[in-house]
This record gives C-alpha cells, sequence and structure tokens, in this order.
C-alpha cells in the first residue's frame, strides 16, 4: 500500500512543480551580412555604450571574431557583456593566440568560451608568460590540474592580476599570518577573490578580526586559527563585520563576539536580517530565560538551518516525548535522519528486550545537576541519542555493536529510510523546500 501512495505522491510533486520554458534566441546574421551599426542599434543598447565604440572597421572585425566564439549567441553575450565589443586585438589575433594557450593547458573549449563569457577583457591579454607563471603557482597549492581548471574557469580575471600583486598577498598570508597550506588552498578553491583585494585591504579585514574581542584582543595564535576554520572572513566588509559584532554583543551577551568567531567564525558571513535575526528568535522562544548562556554553550546553533535542522529536530523529540526544556544545541546539531532517527527506530524496535543498562549514564534534571546514580528506564536520554558514539549508544541500549549494524544493512534500515523518505516528503510539502 505504501509504495503506490509514494508514486501518487512523487506524481503530484511532478504536476505541481512549474515548468521553465526556453527563451527563443533571435537568428544572427552572419560575418559577411553583418552591419555593425546596424546590428548593435538592434539589440538596444544604450546610447552611452554605442557612442563609446571603436570605429567601424575595428568593430566589424571584433564582431566577426565574436560571431565565431558565440555563433547564435552572439546577441545574448553582447547584450550580457557590452564591453566584449571594446576588447582591443581581436581582429588581430589575441582571443585566438590566449585561446590555444588554454586549450594548450587543457581546458576544453566549453571552459574557454566560459572564462572569455565571464571576463571579456582577459581576451585582450597579451603575456602568456605571466599567465603561465600564474597557472603554475596555483598548481604548486592546489596539486590538482582540475581543481585549477575549475578555479581558472569560474575566475578568469585572476590571469590578470599582476605578479607583484600576487607575490605580495602571498607572502603576507604566509610569513605574516603564518597560513596553513591548506588554507592556502581553501583561499586558491573557495576565496579566490581574495587575491583581487589590495594588500592593504587584507590587512585591514584581519585587523577586523584581532580586535573583535573588544575588550580582548585576539592573539596571533587565536587569528590564525579563525582563518584556518574560515579564511573568507577577509571578504567581508567593515560595516558587515561591525553590524556583527554589535548584534552578537547586544543581543547575546558581552563577550559574545568573540566567542562565536573562535568556535564557528563562518556564522560571521551569514546574512543578518534573514538567517541570523529569524535563528535567534527562534531560540529565544525554545529556551525563553536561558538563550544567551545556552547560544553560548554552543555557538554553531546559531550555524544550523531552520527548515532542515532545528524545526524537524524539535518536532521530533517534542512528537517522540522529549521536554524541550532539557533539548540542548548540541542535541538540535546531531542529524536528524543520520544518527537521531535510526537509533530511536532501533531502540524502539528491541525496547521491549532485557538490557543490562550501566551507571555511567545519569539523569540530568532541570536545572542542571544531576540526579543519583540509577537505571535509566524509557526513552534513551538526549545525549545518548544524539552525542555519543555508536559503541556508547550499544553500551547504554545493552546491545552488541555489530547487531545495530546489521539492523542497518537489513529489513530494520530499510523501514528506517521509508519513514526517513516520508518525513522529508512531509516536510518538503509543508516548508516548499528541497531537505537534503
Amino acid at each position: 500500500m505504501r509504495r503506490p501512495l509514494l508514486l501518487l505522491l512523487s506524481i503530484l510533486l511532478q504536476l505541481t512543480t512549474p515548468l521553465t520554458m526556453p527563451t527563443p534566441r533571435k537568428g544572427v546574421p552572419t560575418p559577411q551580412n553583418l552591419n555593425p551599426t546596424a546590428y548593435l542599434t538592434s539589440l538596444g543598447l544604450p546610447s552611452s555604450t554605442l557612442s563609446s565604440l571603436p570605429p567601424p572597421s575595428e568593430l566589424s572585425q571584433t564582431l566577426q571574431y565574436l560571431h565565431a566564439l558565440y555563433g547564435d549567441n552572439l546577441d545574448e553575450a553582447v547584450v550580457r557583456n557590452p564591453g566584449l565589443l571594446l576588447t582591443k586585438g581581436l581582429g588581430e589575433g589575441r582571443g585566438t593566440v590566449l585561446g590555444s594557450w588554454l586549450s594548450e593547458q587543457g581546458f576544453s573549449t566549453k571552459s574557454i568560451k566560459k572564462i572569455y563569457n565571464k571576463n571579456p577583457s582577459i581576451l585582450s591579454l597579451k603575456n602568456i608568460p605571466q599567465c603561465s607563471y600564474i597557472l603554475t603557482y596555483l598548481l604548486k597549492i592546489t596539486q590538482s590540474p582540475t581543481t585549477l581548471k575549475s578555479t581558472v574557469t569560474r575566475h578568469p580575471w585572476i590571469l590578470g592580476l599582476k605578479l607583484s600583486n600576487i607575490n605580495r598577498t602571498h607572502e603576507y598570508l604566509t610569513s605574516t599570518l603564518g597560513l596553513s597550506s591548506e588554507t592556502l588552498k581553501t583561499i586558491i578553491t573557495r576565496f579566490l577573490p581574495i587575491y583581487g583585494l589590495s594588500l592593504s585591504n587584507v590587512k585591514e579585514s584581519v585587523e577586523r578580526i584581532r580586535l573583535v574581542g573588544l575588550r580582548e584582543e585576539l592573539t596571533e595564535e587565536e587569528v590564525r586559527r579563525v582563518l584556518g576554520r574560515h579564511v573568507g572572513l577577509v571578504l567581508l566588509g567593515g560595516e558587515n563585520f561591525e553590524e556583527k559584532v554589535n548584534f552578537f554583543e547586544t543581543r547575546i551577551g558581552d563577550g559574545a563576539a568573540k566567542k562565536i568567531i573562535l568556535n564557528c567564525p563562518s556564522i560571521y558571513s551569514l546574512s543578518l536580517t534573514s538567517t541570523l535575526l529569524p535563528r535567534l528568535q527562534f531560540l529565544q522562544t525554545l529556551w525563553p530565560t536561558s538563550t544567551p548562556k545556552r547560544i553560548l554553550e554552543y555557538p554553531p546553533i546559531l550555524s544550523l538551518s531552520l527548515s532542515n535542522n532545528l524545526i524537524p529536530t524539535l518536532q521530533f523529540f517534542k512528537n517522540n516525548g522529549y521536554c524541550e526544556i532539557d533539548v540542548r544545541g548540541r542535541y538540535l546539531a546531531a542529524s536528524l535522519y543520520k544518527r537521531i532517527v535510526p537509533r530511536y527506530r532501533f531502540w524502539k524496535e528491541i525496547e521491549g528486550e532485557v538490557r543490562d543498562l550501566p551507571d555511567v549514564f545519569n539523569i540530568t534534571c532541570t536545572g542542571g545537576e544531576k540526579s543519583k546514580k540509577k537505571k535509566i528506564k524509557g526513552n534513551p536520554p538526549l545525549n545518548v541519542l544524539t552525542t555519543v558514539s555508536d559503541l556508547k549508544f550499544c553500551e547504554w541500549v545493552g546491545v552488541d555493536l555489530k547487531r545495530l549494524a546489521e539492523w542497518k544493512n537489513g529489513e530494520g534500515g530499510r523501514r528506517c529510510d521509508n519513514d526517513i523518505f516520508m518525513m522529508k516528503l512531509e516536510l518538503m510539502v509543508e516548508t516548499g523546500k528541497k531537505i537534503t
């Protein structure tokens, strides 16, 4: 009965998903028939762009080269990036030289077109040795030709940077800040725009991070640790950063800004109005009298998604008899679908069996004090369900770890997977968001 129901729900979801129809493209004249002025006027480009165009003879060569590159997508490319028309030297073959060089480095034709489209000015580059040096530098850090090509395709502007700028930034990141090779790799693969900042801007960002403690500055080691965990903070604007510091200090408490940046610096990169504020309001509802204490007990709680983590996990606890006031940040951070639900389902299936419960797990009362050691009955305590290892969980249940593994790989695990699928489906229908 369940399978037809699931199939029906799947079909309904497909029927209610809006279809995106492709926008028809108009035909583009062939190079022989291109009239630069008439063609560009027909695209509706601003008069300011049209007035700054090069002479017709040079413009005609540029359009013919771009037509060969983009084909029927030329109109779309020009409208999206009018700067293509101002690129000098295309008629002289510079773009062809650069394209040949990129091809020799292993870039596919598709990647080269993406590079040209994202950064038209790169077509006028003629210092190929400099480009080679930059690629060698990036490859030395990433140690992966595939990663290198992906990075350059997403950020082609890096090939146009001055070598002196790259070297100065590298020297500061490694010699002055002492960042590890892994952090440098993270910069290249995820936060390459750091190299696009001036060195003075990079230093200002690092200084803001160092002074986040307000009364007590971060040490050099703490700054290095923060950047090692989330070097993207360097890209955060000064006003944005200070706004977050003020929010944490006033809404959570003195010292909160420092504790959060030391424990989970990526929180600073989240949106204040659309992400942090709604999460704080949710936690204030959950812990009306102890919100600051609970957040500072586990700062990463602010990094958890409301729809994917906090709300469904709390709802699961409430539906299965757990008291809200006993729910802590660490418990909400545990994976609902990979840890909490499987453990709980396993426990309910063997609950009737005789168990020899150990004395090491004490009940924590509402006020935080621990009761006397005694055997625990009923549901597993939240710390056992969420934070301990599978081995410790099995010790509490009173079974061998092997039995839990067999259950996950057998019929029990499949029943649990079906339950999880239905939970995700219901949540997706309710919120309209994809649940991961």
